[in-house]
Protein backbone atom coordinates (compact mmCIF):
# COMPACT_ATOMS: atom_id res chain seq x y z
CA UNK A 1 0.00 0.00 0.00
CA UNK A 2 2.98 2.31 0.58
CA UNK A 3 4.02 2.60 -2.54
CA UNK A 4 0.99 3.07 -4.48
CA UNK A 5 0.45 6.95 -3.53
CA UNK A 6 3.98 7.73 -5.35
CA UNK A 7 1.69 6.65 -8.45
CA UNK A 8 -1.18 9.56 -8.22
CA UNK A 9 -0.24 12.58 -9.10
CA UNK A 10 2.43 10.55 -11.82
CA UNK A 11 -0.25 9.42 -13.59
CA UNK A 12 -1.95 13.70 -13.58
CA UNK A 13 1.25 14.48 -14.98
CA UNK A 14 1.54 11.39 -17.67
CA UNK A 15 0.82 12.28 -21.15
CA UNK A 16 0.63 10.49 -24.16
CA UNK A 17 1.92 7.44 -22.15
CA UNK A 18 1.20 4.48 -24.47
CA UNK A 19 0.46 0.78 -23.75
CA UNK A 20 3.21 -0.55 -26.14
CA UNK A 21 6.20 0.81 -27.50
CA UNK A 22 5.33 1.89 -30.92
CA UNK A 23 8.42 3.88 -32.67
CA UNK A 24 6.32 5.80 -34.61
CA UNK A 25 4.26 7.08 -31.80
CA UNK A 26 7.41 7.96 -30.18
CA UNK A 27 7.76 12.16 -29.76
CA UNK A 28 11.53 12.34 -30.51
CA UNK A 29 10.02 10.70 -34.18
CA UNK A 30 7.58 13.23 -34.71
CA UNK A 31 9.30 16.10 -33.93
CA UNK A 32 10.12 17.45 -37.38
CA UNK A 33 13.97 17.50 -37.86
CA UNK A 34 16.75 18.90 -40.36
CA UNK A 35 19.60 16.36 -39.91
CA UNK A 36 23.27 17.85 -39.47
CA UNK A 37 24.83 14.78 -39.18
CA UNK A 38 23.84 11.40 -38.82
CA UNK A 39 25.73 8.11 -37.46
CA UNK A 40 24.28 5.46 -39.87
CA UNK A 41 25.54 2.22 -38.47
CA UNK A 42 25.14 0.87 -34.51
CA UNK A 43 27.60 2.01 -31.85
CA UNK A 44 28.35 -0.09 -29.33
CA UNK A 45 30.12 0.11 -26.45
CA UNK A 46 31.38 -2.61 -24.14
CA UNK A 47 31.06 -3.51 -20.91
CA UNK A 48 34.68 -3.11 -19.27
CA UNK A 49 36.42 -3.08 -15.87
CA UNK A 50 35.90 0.47 -15.78
CA UNK A 51 33.79 2.90 -17.65
CA UNK A 52 34.29 2.47 -21.31
CA UNK A 53 33.82 5.54 -24.18
CA UNK A 54 33.45 5.79 -27.49
CA UNK A 55 34.11 9.20 -28.97
CA UNK A 56 32.53 10.43 -32.18
CA UNK A 57 33.60 13.89 -33.69
CA UNK A 58 30.53 16.00 -35.79
CA UNK A 59 30.75 18.48 -37.80
CA UNK A 60 30.46 22.08 -37.18
CA UNK A 61 26.91 23.65 -36.54
CA UNK A 62 25.58 26.48 -37.21
CA UNK A 63 21.81 27.65 -35.84
CA UNK A 64 19.69 30.59 -36.77
CA UNK A 65 17.95 32.47 -33.68
CA UNK A 66 15.03 31.07 -34.53
CA UNK A 67 15.97 27.39 -34.20
CA UNK A 68 17.04 24.96 -31.72
CA UNK A 69 20.35 21.56 -31.98
CA UNK A 70 18.60 18.26 -30.59
CA UNK A 71 20.34 15.04 -30.41
CA UNK A 72 18.34 11.99 -30.74
CA UNK A 73 18.74 8.22 -30.59
CA UNK A 74 17.99 4.82 -29.39
CA UNK A 75 20.01 3.43 -26.55
CA UNK A 76 19.59 0.04 -24.74
CA UNK A 77 21.70 -2.81 -22.96
CA UNK A 78 21.28 -5.69 -25.23
CA UNK A 79 19.46 -8.61 -23.54
CA UNK A 80 17.73 -11.26 -25.21
CA UNK A 81 14.40 -10.06 -23.57
CA UNK A 82 12.73 -7.22 -22.19
CA UNK A 83 14.41 -6.83 -18.21
CA UNK A 84 14.81 -4.38 -15.97
CA UNK A 85 16.72 -0.96 -16.72
CA UNK A 86 19.65 0.96 -15.27
CA UNK A 87 21.62 4.36 -15.65
CA UNK A 88 24.68 3.06 -17.58
CA UNK A 89 24.51 5.77 -20.57
CA UNK A 90 26.60 8.60 -19.78
CA UNK A 91 26.90 11.40 -22.86
CA UNK A 92 28.72 14.34 -23.56
CA UNK A 93 29.03 17.00 -26.08
CA UNK A 94 32.26 19.14 -26.04
CA UNK A 95 32.73 17.82 -22.41
CA UNK A 96 29.48 19.34 -21.21
CA UNK A 97 26.89 16.49 -19.74
CA UNK A 98 23.85 16.84 -21.84
CA UNK A 99 22.47 13.49 -20.84
CA UNK A 100 19.45 14.97 -18.48
CA UNK A 101 19.42 17.17 -16.25
CA UNK A 102 18.60 21.12 -17.05
CA UNK A 103 20.66 23.05 -19.81
CA UNK A 104 21.82 26.59 -18.41
CA UNK A 105 18.74 28.29 -19.02
CA UNK A 106 16.79 25.93 -16.00
CA UNK A 107 14.62 23.94 -18.78
CA UNK A 108 15.00 20.22 -18.69
CA UNK A 109 17.15 18.78 -21.86
CA UNK A 110 15.11 15.84 -21.84
CA UNK A 111 12.03 16.28 -24.52
CA UNK A 112 10.35 13.31 -25.65
CA UNK A 113 10.01 11.74 -21.98
CA UNK A 114 8.98 12.89 -18.53
CA UNK A 115 12.19 13.23 -16.16
CA UNK A 116 10.94 10.41 -13.86
CA UNK A 117 8.90 7.28 -15.42
CA UNK A 118 6.14 4.89 -13.52
CA UNK A 119 6.73 1.19 -12.65
CA UNK A 120 4.60 -1.50 -11.30
CA UNK A 121 8.06 -2.23 -9.04
CA UNK A 122 7.10 -2.57 -5.62
CA UNK A 123 10.59 -1.55 -4.84
CA UNK A 124 11.33 0.99 -7.78
CA UNK A 125 6.91 2.88 -8.03
CA UNK A 126 9.64 6.04 -9.25
CA UNK A 127 12.41 6.02 -11.16
CA UNK A 128 14.08 9.54 -12.50
CA UNK A 129 15.47 8.87 -16.48
CA UNK A 130 18.82 10.79 -15.23
CA UNK A 131 20.49 9.54 -12.50
CA UNK A 132 24.79 9.87 -11.30
CA UNK A 133 26.92 7.03 -11.29
CA UNK A 134 30.72 6.19 -11.24
CA UNK A 135 30.78 10.41 -11.56
CA UNK A 136 28.72 11.60 -14.07
CA UNK A 137 25.30 11.83 -14.67
CA UNK A 138 23.99 9.13 -16.47
CA UNK A 139 20.41 7.72 -18.33
CA UNK A 140 18.25 4.73 -17.43
CA UNK A 141 18.38 2.60 -20.35
CA UNK A 142 16.17 -0.14 -20.89
CA UNK A 143 17.49 -4.17 -20.98
CA UNK A 144 16.12 -5.34 -24.31
CA UNK A 145 16.61 -6.78 -27.61
CA UNK A 146 15.77 -4.15 -30.59
CA UNK A 147 12.40 -3.71 -31.84
CA UNK A 148 10.66 -4.46 -28.67
CA UNK A 149 9.06 -2.63 -26.21
CA UNK A 150 10.50 -2.02 -23.14
CA UNK A 151 10.27 -4.48 -19.32
CA UNK A 152 6.56 -4.64 -19.18
CA UNK A 153 7.22 -2.83 -15.80
CA UNK A 154 7.49 0.25 -17.18
CA UNK A 155 4.01 2.10 -17.11
CA UNK A 156 4.65 5.47 -18.52
CA UNK A 157 6.40 6.84 -21.75
CA UNK A 158 6.17 3.30 -22.95
CA UNK A 159 5.71 4.90 -26.91
CA UNK A 160 8.93 6.40 -26.41
CA UNK A 161 10.60 3.20 -26.45
CA UNK A 162 14.56 3.44 -26.60
CA UNK A 163 14.34 6.56 -27.95
CA UNK A 164 16.08 9.74 -26.25
CA UNK A 165 15.75 13.71 -27.35
CA UNK A 166 18.15 15.86 -25.97
CA UNK A 167 18.05 19.57 -26.34
CA UNK A 168 22.22 20.38 -26.73
CA UNK A 169 22.42 23.65 -27.99
CA UNK A 170 24.22 24.95 -25.47
CA UNK A 171 26.54 22.82 -25.99
CA UNK A 172 27.57 22.87 -29.38
CA UNK A 173 30.25 24.72 -31.22
CA UNK A 174 29.42 26.89 -34.08
CA UNK A 175 33.40 27.74 -34.81
CA UNK A 176 34.81 24.23 -34.97
CA UNK A 177 34.21 20.54 -34.59
CA UNK A 178 31.96 19.17 -32.10
CA UNK A 179 33.46 15.55 -29.54
CA UNK A 180 30.75 13.57 -28.63
CA UNK A 181 31.73 10.94 -26.11
CA UNK A 182 29.41 7.97 -24.93
CA UNK A 183 29.94 5.88 -21.99
CA UNK A 184 28.85 2.85 -20.68
CA UNK A 185 29.03 2.84 -16.80
CA UNK A 186 27.77 -0.52 -16.50
CA UNK A 187 31.10 -2.53 -14.76
CA UNK A 188 32.25 -5.96 -14.89
CA UNK A 189 32.26 -6.02 -11.67
CA UNK A 190 28.77 -5.75 -11.19
CA UNK A 191 28.21 -9.99 -12.89
CA UNK A 192 31.16 -11.14 -10.34
CA UNK A 193 33.41 -10.53 -13.59
CA UNK A 194 31.41 -12.60 -15.82
CA UNK A 195 29.17 -10.46 -17.87
CA UNK A 196 26.49 -12.19 -19.71
CA UNK A 197 27.60 -13.15 -23.41
CA UNK A 198 26.48 -10.45 -25.74
CA UNK A 199 25.54 -8.05 -23.06
CA UNK A 200 26.66 -4.66 -24.60
CA UNK A 201 25.62 -0.88 -24.58
CA UNK A 202 23.99 0.04 -27.92
CA UNK A 203 23.24 3.32 -29.31
CA UNK A 204 21.41 3.67 -33.26
CA UNK A 205 19.71 6.06 -35.32
CA UNK A 206 22.40 8.70 -33.79
CA UNK A 207 21.64 11.89 -35.51
CA UNK A 208 22.58 15.84 -34.52
CA UNK A 209 19.68 18.05 -36.02
CA UNK A 210 18.50 21.77 -36.18
CA UNK A 211 14.29 22.16 -34.98
CA UNK A 212 12.22 24.85 -34.75
CA UNK A 213 12.31 26.72 -31.49
CA UNK A 214 8.89 26.76 -31.31
CA UNK A 215 8.57 22.85 -31.63
CA UNK A 216 11.03 22.17 -29.11
CA UNK A 217 9.56 24.75 -26.62
CA UNK A 218 6.00 23.10 -27.41
CA UNK A 219 7.07 19.46 -26.95
CA UNK A 220 8.79 20.13 -23.52
CA UNK A 221 5.90 22.36 -22.15
CA UNK A 222 4.12 18.57 -23.33
CA UNK A 223 5.65 17.08 -19.91
CA UNK A 224 5.20 20.20 -17.73
CA UNK A 225 2.12 19.98 -15.51
CA UNK A 226 -0.14 22.88 -15.98
CA UNK A 227 -3.23 24.60 -13.85
CA UNK A 228 -5.46 27.78 -14.56
CA UNK A 229 -6.81 29.84 -11.60
CA UNK A 230 -9.84 28.43 -9.85
CA UNK A 231 -12.40 30.44 -8.40
CA UNK A 232 -12.71 29.83 -4.66
CA UNK A 233 -11.99 31.65 -1.30
CA UNK A 234 -9.21 34.41 -0.67
CA UNK A 235 -7.63 33.96 2.36
CA UNK A 236 -7.53 37.10 4.05
CA UNK A 237 -4.20 39.08 4.58
CA UNK A 238 -1.76 41.20 3.19
CA UNK A 239 1.20 40.48 0.50
CA UNK A 240 0.51 37.68 -1.64
CA UNK A 241 -2.86 36.88 -3.04
CA UNK A 242 -3.77 33.57 -1.87
CA UNK A 243 -7.43 31.71 -2.84
CA UNK A 244 -8.49 28.22 -1.65
CA UNK A 245 -10.15 26.80 -4.97
CA UNK A 246 -13.07 24.94 -4.61
CA UNK A 247 -11.43 21.52 -5.21
CA UNK A 248 -9.49 22.08 -1.84
CA UNK A 249 -6.21 23.31 -3.54
CA UNK A 250 -4.35 26.13 -2.44
CA UNK A 251 -4.02 28.83 -5.42
CA UNK A 252 -1.44 31.57 -4.87
CA UNK A 253 0.11 34.38 -6.63
CA UNK A 254 2.97 36.67 -5.51
CA UNK A 255 5.33 38.72 -7.55
CA UNK A 256 3.92 38.47 -10.64
CA UNK A 257 4.10 34.63 -10.48
CA UNK A 258 1.79 31.48 -9.90
CA UNK A 259 2.29 28.82 -7.58
CA UNK A 260 -0.23 25.36 -6.96
CA UNK A 261 -0.26 23.28 -3.86
CA UNK A 262 -2.35 20.28 -4.31
CA UNK A 263 -2.74 17.58 -1.88
CA UNK A 264 -3.52 13.84 -1.56
CA UNK A 265 -4.43 11.91 1.65
CA UNK A 266 -4.75 7.98 1.01
CA UNK A 267 -7.43 5.54 2.98
CA UNK A 268 -7.70 1.98 2.72
CA UNK A 269 -9.08 0.52 -0.55
CA UNK A 270 -9.57 -3.50 -1.89
CA UNK A 271 -6.64 -3.82 -3.72
CA UNK A 272 -5.32 -0.55 -3.59
CA UNK A 273 -5.79 2.50 -1.59
CA UNK A 274 -8.53 5.24 -2.61
CA UNK A 275 -7.52 9.27 -2.39
CA UNK A 276 -9.05 12.19 -1.12
CA UNK A 277 -7.87 14.84 -3.31
CA UNK A 278 -7.52 18.27 -3.00
CA UNK A 279 -6.41 19.67 -6.25
CA UNK A 280 -6.45 23.57 -7.87
CA UNK A 281 -9.09 21.61 -10.59
CA UNK A 282 -12.54 20.87 -10.87
CA UNK A 283 -13.48 17.92 -8.51
CA UNK A 284 -15.70 15.06 -8.71
CA UNK A 285 -16.65 14.81 -5.52
CA UNK A 286 -15.65 18.69 -3.80
CA UNK A 287 -15.22 18.93 -0.31
CA UNK A 288 -16.96 22.18 1.75
CA UNK A 289 -14.84 24.97 1.32
CA UNK A 290 -16.03 28.06 4.05
CA UNK A 291 -14.50 30.93 5.28
CA UNK A 292 -13.42 31.67 8.82
CA UNK A 293 -12.77 34.80 10.78
CA UNK A 294 -9.39 35.13 10.11
CA UNK A 295 -9.27 31.74 8.10
CA UNK A 296 -10.40 29.73 5.76
CA UNK A 297 -11.50 25.83 6.04
CA UNK A 298 -11.85 22.83 3.94
CA UNK A 299 -13.26 19.70 5.02
CA UNK A 300 -13.28 16.60 3.52
CA UNK A 301 -14.77 12.93 4.54
CA UNK A 302 -14.52 9.48 3.46
CA UNK A 303 -15.79 6.12 5.32
CA UNK A 304 -12.05 6.13 7.12
CA UNK A 305 -11.68 9.22 8.14
CA UNK A 306 -12.85 13.13 8.42
CA UNK A 307 -10.06 15.45 7.01
CA UNK A 308 -10.29 19.54 8.37
CA UNK A 309 -7.78 21.58 6.98
CA UNK A 310 -7.61 25.21 8.64
CA UNK A 311 -5.39 27.95 6.77
CA UNK A 312 -4.35 31.16 8.79
CA UNK A 313 -2.08 33.54 8.24
CA UNK A 314 0.55 35.90 9.91
CA UNK A 315 2.21 37.99 7.94
CA UNK A 316 3.92 36.41 4.99
CA UNK A 317 3.17 33.07 6.22
CA UNK A 318 0.36 30.82 5.41
CA UNK A 319 -0.07 28.27 8.02
CA UNK A 320 -1.89 25.12 6.60
CA UNK A 321 -2.99 22.27 9.42
CA UNK A 322 -4.82 18.78 8.13
CA UNK A 323 -6.47 17.55 11.10
CA UNK A 324 -7.30 13.68 10.33
CA UNK A 325 -10.01 11.98 12.14
CA UNK A 326 -10.13 7.84 12.54
CA UNK A 327 -13.36 6.97 12.57
CA UNK A 328 -12.38 3.07 12.20
CA UNK A 329 -12.26 0.19 15.20
CA UNK A 330 -8.67 0.34 13.79
CA UNK A 331 -5.41 1.85 13.67
CA UNK A 332 -5.60 3.62 10.49
CA UNK A 333 -2.69 3.66 7.98
CA UNK A 334 -2.39 7.35 5.93
CA UNK A 335 -0.15 8.23 3.04
CA UNK A 336 -0.09 12.05 2.66
CA UNK A 337 1.23 13.75 -0.08
CA UNK A 338 1.79 17.28 -1.03
CA UNK A 339 2.67 18.37 -4.39
CA UNK A 340 4.09 22.46 -5.31
CA UNK A 341 3.40 23.51 -9.13
CA UNK A 342 5.09 26.31 -10.43
CA UNK A 343 3.52 28.05 -13.79
CA UNK A 344 6.51 27.53 -16.27
CA UNK A 345 9.59 26.43 -15.52
CA UNK A 346 11.39 26.78 -12.01
CA UNK A 347 14.91 28.61 -12.34
CA UNK A 348 15.91 26.82 -8.96
CA UNK A 349 14.25 23.99 -7.36
CA UNK A 350 15.72 23.18 -3.86
CA UNK A 351 14.78 19.83 -2.20
CA UNK A 352 15.89 19.68 1.48
CA UNK A 353 18.65 22.38 0.96
CA UNK A 354 19.75 20.71 -2.15
CA UNK A 355 18.91 21.71 -5.80
CA UNK A 356 16.58 19.38 -6.86
CA UNK A 357 17.70 16.44 -8.84
CA UNK A 358 14.21 13.99 -10.45
CA UNK A 359 14.03 12.10 -7.27
CA UNK A 360 15.64 12.44 -3.23
CA UNK A 361 15.62 9.52 -1.66
CA UNK A 362 15.13 8.56 2.23
CA UNK A 363 14.08 10.80 4.78
CA UNK A 364 15.36 14.28 5.54
CA UNK A 365 14.27 15.39 8.81
CA UNK A 366 17.28 17.83 9.37
CA UNK A 367 15.86 20.13 6.39
CA UNK A 368 11.98 19.29 6.11
CA UNK A 369 11.58 21.48 3.39
CA UNK A 370 11.38 22.55 -0.24
CA UNK A 371 11.72 25.67 -2.45
CA UNK A 372 10.75 26.29 -6.12
CA UNK A 373 12.13 30.01 -7.91
CA UNK A 374 10.55 31.45 -10.84
CA UNK A 375 11.68 34.77 -12.24
CA UNK A 376 10.48 37.59 -10.16
CA UNK A 377 8.99 35.51 -7.10
CA UNK A 378 10.02 32.30 -4.81
CA UNK A 379 7.60 29.90 -2.59
CA UNK A 380 8.80 27.95 0.25
CA UNK A 381 7.11 24.97 2.60
CA UNK A 382 8.30 24.00 5.20
CA UNK A 383 6.81 20.77 7.56
CA UNK A 384 6.69 21.54 11.36
CA UNK A 385 4.55 18.73 12.60
CA UNK A 386 6.82 15.82 14.35
CA UNK A 387 5.63 12.78 12.23
CA UNK A 388 5.82 15.17 8.80
CA UNK A 389 9.59 16.09 9.78
CA UNK A 390 10.78 13.02 10.55
CA UNK A 391 9.37 11.08 7.44
CA UNK A 392 9.80 13.92 5.12
CA UNK A 393 10.48 12.66 2.22
CA UNK A 394 11.01 15.08 -1.58
CA UNK A 395 11.57 14.80 -5.39
CA UNK A 396 11.26 16.93 -8.03
CA UNK A 397 9.27 16.13 -11.15
CA UNK A 398 9.60 18.63 -14.25
CA UNK A 399 8.51 22.17 -12.74
CA UNK A 400 6.82 20.20 -9.89
CA UNK A 401 8.21 19.92 -5.74
CA UNK A 402 6.43 16.49 -3.96
CA UNK A 403 6.85 16.07 -0.56
CA UNK A 404 4.94 13.86 2.17
CA UNK A 405 5.21 11.12 4.09
CA UNK A 406 4.22 7.07 3.99
CA UNK A 407 4.00 5.73 7.80
CA UNK A 408 1.43 8.20 9.64
CA UNK A 409 -0.69 5.33 11.98
CA UNK A 410 -3.77 7.32 13.66
CA UNK A 411 -5.10 5.03 16.92
CA UNK A 412 -9.10 4.26 16.68
CA UNK A 413 -10.97 7.83 17.42
CA UNK A 414 -7.94 10.22 17.64
CA UNK A 415 -6.91 12.80 15.06
CA UNK A 416 -3.54 14.19 14.33
CA UNK A 417 -2.35 17.41 12.39
CA UNK A 418 -0.39 17.39 9.89
CA UNK A 419 0.83 21.17 9.99
CA UNK A 420 3.18 23.04 7.66
CA UNK A 421 3.34 26.43 6.55
CA UNK A 422 4.13 28.14 2.98
CA UNK A 423 6.38 31.31 2.52
CA UNK A 424 5.84 32.98 -0.38
CA UNK A 425 7.97 36.14 -1.55
CA UNK A 426 12.06 36.17 -2.45
CA UNK A 427 13.58 34.28 -5.20
CA UNK A 428 16.53 33.70 -2.91
CA UNK A 429 16.45 30.30 -0.93
CA UNK A 430 18.26 32.13 2.37
CA UNK A 431 15.66 34.57 2.50
CA UNK A 432 13.00 31.31 3.23
CA UNK A 433 15.28 29.93 5.34
CA UNK A 434 15.64 33.02 7.22
CA UNK A 435 12.24 33.94 7.95
CA UNK A 436 11.90 30.08 9.01
CA UNK A 437 14.87 30.38 11.65
CA UNK A 438 13.14 33.51 13.04
CA UNK A 439 9.61 31.87 13.71
CA UNK A 440 11.04 29.03 15.04
CA UNK A 441 13.18 31.34 17.12
CA UNK A 442 15.99 29.37 15.83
Amino acid sequence: MAVKLRFIFMMLLCVAAGSNADSSASHAVQLPMEPVWTHADPITVEVGEKPVTETLVLPTVTVAPEQAIVLRFQARLKWPAPGGWNNYLGVKLNGISVAGGNSPAGVPRLLNRHTTFRTSSPHWPIVPVMEPRNGMDCLNVFFGPADTPPDAQVLSDRDEGYWYLLDVGDAVHADGANELVLTNTALASYWQNKVPEGMKLVVTDLVLGRVARTELERLRDASRAQRTPQPGSVLPGEGAEVVVAQGGGIQIAAGGERFYLESSFSFPGDGAPGHVLLPCAPADHPPVVAKIHGGVVVQADCDAYALKRTMTREGARIEVTDAITNKTPEVLGVLVEHRVLADGWPSRTVLSGLDGKPQSPGATPENPTVFLAMKSAGLGVVAEDDALRLQFYSRAEENTALFGMENLGIAPGESYAVRWAIYPGSTDYFDFINAVRRDWNV
